[in-house]
Formats: C-alpha cells, structure tokens, sequence
C-alpha cells in the first residue's frame, strides 16, 4: 500500500480523496493507486447518472470535518438498502479485498478461538455504538438537511 499519497493531488480530485479517506477510516490503510483509479472508474459504472450535487457536497463536507461516515453508512443502511454511501462502500471493499496485500485485514490467518470469540463481542458492542452514533450524526448533521434518499442517484 502507498504510505505517501499527493495531498495536493487529493484536494483536486474529490473521488480520489473520498477513496482515501474511506480506505484509512474503514480498513486502517492507505489505498494504492490501483484501488484509487479503480475506485473512480467504478464510479463511471455504478453512477452513470450522476449523484445529487448536493450530496457530494454534503460528503466532502463531512470528510474535512472528519465524520464517522462508517457510522453514517451504517444507520443509513438500515433505512435505505440501495443508498449511495452503501454503494460507494461496497464498491471500495470489493476493490480492497481483491488485493493480495489486503488478505490480512480479511481473513486470520492464526486458529485461536478465544480470540475469535473476543473479537466476535467486540464488533457486536462496535456495530451496536457505530448504529447509535450514526442515527445521531444523521439526525443532527448537515446528511440530515439533505434528506438523503434513492434520488440521490
């Protein structure tokens, strides 16, 4: 993975620094520039029609103010399956998971039971904290002016 990505590149590419700021959030890593370019041309495919502007606005928004957009993603989904945060999350997992270098944030590679149930009870107690804070953020947040729905598409 690419440890020192062009912050001046990012701030003009918008889809770039999403995809970053995503991969650091959700995974802990920078994305390499494979992901990156395959994560904007994705979005060539799954967006054909162009999300709401006010969306991506709302979005970058909420990265330079360093939102818990897994949180957000997490609360929306429960409302809305077909989202387009969902979406630009699946899209960025199926990229991430495919990579080689990534098989060690996907799969143990130690047989521990103990530490498979630990971990187990840590991500019910996280997913349960990460659903409450994202109804928050989504209640209180700029997302919430915006009524995220299907037309955002």
């Amino acid at each position: 993975m690419v440890n020192d990505v062009n912050t001046a590149d990012l701030k003009r590419d918008p889809l770039a620094e999403e995809c970053v700021y995503l991969s650091k959030n959700i995974f802990g890593i920078l994305p390499d520039d494979g992901v990156i370019h395959a994560y904007k041309e994705a979005h060539k495919v799954v967006f054909f029609s162009g999300a709401d502007e006010l969306f991506y606005q709302a979005l970058s928004q909420a990265i330079k103010r360093g939102c818990d957009l897994e949180a957000v993603e997490c609360a929306w989904r429960l409302k809305d399956k077909s989202n387009v945060l969902t979406k630009k999350f699946n899209i960025l997992f199926y990229l991430t998971e495919a990579r080689s270098e990534s098989f060690p944030i996907f799969v143990n590679q130690q047989a521990s039971s103990f530490k498979a149930y630990f971990s187990l009870a840590f991500h019910l107690v996280r997913s349960l904290y990460k659903l409450v804070k994202g109804y928050f953020i989504l209640k209180t947040s700029l997302f919430d002016s915006h009524r995220l729905t299907r037309r955002s598409l």
